[in-house]
């Protein structure tokens, strides 16, 4: 353990000796709360020259080479007196931030860093909140932070109905805080009560964007006790974007992948891997639901096994609970040895008064009891009430055991439930694609997208309303769920979750190599470019080819040709189509390319007004359209006859338009024609002019008007 010694001086200021003589120390931040103070450093002393007069609490961080350390210190700087470092106890024990009776109510942003090595252990007789934050309390703030290679561990001394005991790996006790892009890699337990790998216990709080990977344990002789993968206990909480791969698991009653015990709260976006272990409640996201409330659990999935003696693939006791566009592909079973109920289901142990819709199930469900009459185990539910609605479910047939033996497929291993009852609108399918809830092959679970988006697979797309109760909206397939024929076997994945899904290998670097090595000689040559992408199993290993033209200059394209234009260099690219910013270069050397020779048109009024802009850059051989008259004035009394190399018509003539082929500079000239008088009993014509072009006129013969096109051929 380091040593710590904090001296307050008369004259306000502040000298904090850390360690001992002979080692470095590095990286100090010292912060009153959240506002970092300027300090001196002098070998292992940092001294601060002002402190203000209400100054309760300093926080000081950094490195001791090798060693880094962190402590919190409650100073009185009225009377000029430390009065206990709260950081560590007597036994090298981490003491976590925050108290019951003092919690943390500030903002903690650790700005992406990691805190390692933690030790923390509560014993105490009546409360004990483990964590790094023991104790978050109103409006308190915990965010950008990791914690890894920790050990977390709460435990009482003297049990009864009023103590308490919850652990977190980031914080033991959360009432109305908010948690935000956390995560715990170490090991959490409690001894009685509730464990959790971010927070153990959380009120009215909400915890986003958080995710544990370390073991969580809770056991108790005589108490309660709750574990969960993120959330121990929630009660009126929100958990958004969370997720657990760490073995979970509690010695009474409830256990689940994400919450352990859940009360009026609501679970979204957030899944399971790790396996799930209780005596009674075990659940892939949630363990146990409070029967007198409400719980809500969104476009969640579990893939982790699930044990108890009613376990689900998503909750193991649902009580006034929405379940709703979920899935579970881990194996579920259900046992006790003795002869109470054991009840297995594939998204729910126990169904009461819950409503299930558009979820399914392809892992294994089993029940065993030395009492075969009392072991049940249903697709969809192990057992429902007959007020619990499921709509719109489906298992994967062939899934059912009973004490290790198969048994026929059930949706519902005991009880009933209103299974896709109310008018659907359009009508639900019964024939291929029958698409009532209940078993279903694989070939039948899995369709293509387009399928399942034009509502020709099981999964009905159609909205059904309940007698009574409000409609339930179908599979939806464009903004909920997807399907990938290479993820998850092929059968419908999450779109908010599809990355999860996808074990998702960033490419690490590109080579650029050349087919013919690194130069084009000839002229108008070509060079077949290509891309090694590393590593051999990245998941999108597709670039994007491109050049930058240095001395000399080249075309390439997407299937990574060069072709060279003059003679130079000119570096070729590979960028990584998968937004990661990898790329690979290769320069090329570019030797005898034929310059095109380049002319110009120029266009004269000629006794006209206005001007054409002349066209440069022109290559010989190639065919271009010569411009129209629009840009100049037609002369009184004239029209526009045609283009001409000569000024007097006398050269070669062209019509405005035409396309000419290119060899020299062409300098053409408007040639303009009289319009024809009008006169006696004869034929009169008065133009009509767009531009300097005449493309109709009014005739007069003989009295009477006619109006004429002219078409130009």
């Amino acid at each position: 353990m380091i040593p710590l010694n904090v001296v307050v001086k008369s004259d306000t200021s502040l000298q904090i000796t850390i360690g001992t003589g002979g080692n470095t120390l590095s990286g100090v931040n010292i912060s009153f709360g959240t506002t970092n103070v300027s300090y001196t450093t002098a070998g292992t002393a940092a001294s601060i020259s002002s402190i203000p007069s209400d100054t309760t609490q300093i926080l000081i961080g950094g490195i001791l080479n090798p060693q880094s350390f962190a402590f919190s210190v409650n100073i009185d700087m009225y009377s000029h007196t430390v009065q206990f470092n709260g950081t560590f106890d007597s036994n090298g024990n981490f003491d976590p931030i925050g108290t019951s009776s003092s919690p943390f109510t500030g903002v903690f942003d650790g700005n992406g860093y990691t805190i390692s090595g933690i030790q923390t252990v509560a014993y105490l007789s009546s409360s004990a909140h483990p964590g790094l934050f023991g104790y978050v309390g109103n409006g308190g703030e915990i965010s950008d932070l990791g914690v890894v290679n920790s050990s977390v561990f709460a435990s009482l001394s003297s049990l009864s109905s009023s103590a308490y005991a919850s652990a977190g790996g980031i914080v033991g006790y959360a009432s109305s805080s908010t948690i935000t892009n956390c995560y715990n890699t170490g090991s959490v337990s409690a001894s009685t009560q509730s464990a959790g790998g971010i927070v153990g216990y959380a009120s009215s709080s909400t915890i986003t964007n958080c995710y544990n990977t370390g073991s969580v344990s809770a056991s108790s002789s005589s108490l309660a006790a709750f574990a969960g993968g993120v959330v121990g206990v929630a009660l009126s909480s929100t958990i958004t974007d969370c997720y657990n791969t760490g073995s979970v698991s509690a010695s009474t009653p409830s256990a689940g992948g994400i919450v352990g015990y859940a009360s009026t709260s609501t679970i979204t976006n957030c899944y399971n891997t790790g396996s799930v272990s209780a005596p009674l409640y075990a659940g892939g996201i949630v363990g146990d639901a409070e029967s007198s409330t409400t719980l809500t659990i969104t476009n969640c999935y579990n893939t982790g096994s699930v044990s108890g003696a009613s376990a689900g693939g998503i909750v193991g006791d649902a009580e006034s609970s929405t379940i709703t566009n979920c899935y579970n592909t881990g194996s579920v079973s259900a046992s006790l040895s003795s002869s109470s109920n054991a009840f297995a289901g594939g998204v729910v142990g126990i169904a009461l008064s819950s409503t299930i819709t558009d979820c399914y199930n392809t892992g294994s469900v089993s029940a065993s009891l030395s009492s075969l009459s009392n072991a049940y185990a249903g697709g969809v539910v192990g057992y429902a009430s007959t007020s619990t609605i499921i709509t719109n479910c489906y298992y994967l047939i062939g899934q059912l055991k009973i004490n290790g033996s198969a048994v026929s497929d059930k949706m519902v291993g005991y009880g009933s439930a209103a299974v896709d009852s109310g008018i659907v609108t359009p009508a639900r399918k019964t024939a291929a694609p029958d698409q009532r809830s209940g078993a279903k092959t694989s070939g039948e679970m899995r369709p293509s997208l387009s399928d399942a988006q034009n509502n020709n697979s099981i999964y009905l797309t159609g909205t059904t309303t309940p007698s009574g109760k409000t409609p339930i909206t179908g599979w939806d397939f464009t903004n909920v769920w997807v399907v990938y024929p290479n993820l998850n076997g092929g059968y419908p994945i999450l779109r908010s979750l599809a990355d999860s899904v996808l074990e998702y290998v960033h490419v690490s670097s590109i080579t650029v190599t050349g087919s013919g090595g690194a130069t084009i000689t000839s002229n108008g040559g070509t060079l077949q470019m290509s891309a090694s992408v590393l590593p051999s199993n990245a998941t999108d290993r597709t670039v994007t080819w491109s050049v930058t033209n240095g001395t000399g200059t080249a075309v390439i394209s997407q299937s990574g040709l060069l072709t060279a234009v003059t003679n130079g260099m000119v570096t070729v690219r590979a960028t990584a189509n998968n937004g990661s910013g990898v790329f690979g270069e290769l320069t090329i050397s570019i030797s005898g390319q034929t310059a095109e020779p380049r002319y110009m048109i120029i266009y004269v009024a000629n006794n006209g007004s206005g001007s054409i802009l002349t066209e440069d850059n022109k290559i010989t051989g190639r065919l271009y359209n010569l411009a129209d008259t629009s840009g100049l004035t037609v002369p009184v009394g004239k029209h526009f006859k045609e283009w001409n190399t000569a000024p007097d018509g006398s050269g070669t003539s062209y019509l405005a338009g035409q396309q000419v082929t290119i060899t020299g500079n062409l300098m053409l000239y408007a040639v303009w024609a009289d319009v024809p008088a009008t006169g006696g009993g004869g034929l009169g014509l008065s133009p009509i002019v767009v531009g300097a072009i005449v493309v109709a006129a009014i005739a007069v013969i003989g009295g009477a008007a006619y109006f004429l096109f002219i078409r130009k051929r």
